[in-house]
């Protein structure tokens, strides 16, 4: 009986190995979009010439309907909220002569409260000409050409302010314009920083699952380590960050 015990515990295991796969470690992904805000290849005019704050809009402080929506329950991490803008907004920027001889095009957006700004662009076609947005010190872009997915409807990255200049600067092919080649829609008003997002909840559950793998075992890896990963995005009416990094794991 032991015998016959045995021999079917052994087959049992056997069959188990003989069935089981090697883990296999996957490459990262790769986005090749057009992205290149992160790298600023010329101040904008304002702050390479010094030039005056230009003429300002002024939103109203955040309303109880909005407030709500920050509010709302979900499953993933709230960080803002759209706000629409009025379709005359375009006829508040000012056209200037910069010591250079150039014209451009300035105006600022302010929400009173954000931590930070994101502009929606919508039918953008600035040729060889250059749009940036900043707050006197940070700043994204230049954008060009139809943006950065070539289509005139993008967001812009964040300026973690909650007063954001926008600067045109028309190429040199561009003829003489009364207005910026674009429309903007909405702005996304940003309530939570990186800082407060990525600190770590009382009573939050561990979201790293018990089956991944330790990167100290993966020399290749060990550069990835330092690394941090965020994600800002929109969607519907709000502004959402997922962030993360490679963190070891063990399990007793």
């Amino acid at each position: 009986m032991r015998q016959l015990t045995f021999s079917a515990w052994a087959f049992t295991l056997c069959t188990a190995i003989s069935f089981a796969q090697p883990v296999l470690r996957k490459e990262p992904a790769l986005y090749a979009a057009t992205e290149r805000t992160s790298r600023v290849e010329v101040p904008p005019p304002g702050i390479r010439f010094g030039l005056r704050k230009p003429r300002e809009l002024a939103l109203a402080p955040l309303s109880g309907p909005e407030r709500a929506e920050l509010a709302g329950p979900g499953p993933r991490l709230r960080t803002g909220v759209h706000r629409k803008l009025p379709a005359t907004l375009l006829s508040i920027g000012d056209w200037e002569n910069t010591a250079e001889g150039k014209r451009v095009w300035r105006m600022t957006l302010r929400s009173p409260g954000a931590l930070g700004t994101r502009v929606e662009f919508l039918n953008f076609s600035a040729g060889s000409g250059k749009v940036w947005l900043h707050n006197g010190e940070q700043v994204a872009g230049p954008y060009s050409g139809r943006g950065i997915y070539e289509d005139g409807h993008f967001w812009s990255a964040t300026v973690f302010s909650d007063s954001v200049t926008l600067e045109y600067e028309p190429g040199e092919d561009t003829g003489v314009e009364t207005r910026p080649p674009f429309e903007i829609r909405s702005i996304s008003h940003q309530t939570t920083s990186v800082a407060a997002a990525a600190a770590p909840q009382a009573g939050s559950a561990d979201p790293a699952d018990s089956c991944h793998l330790d990167p100290n075992c993966y020399p290749e890896w060990k550069p990835a380590m330092n690394m941090v990963a965020q994600i800002s995005f929109e969607d519907g009416g709000s502004s959402f960050l997922c962030s993360g990094s490679l963190v070891a794991k063990s399990k007793a």
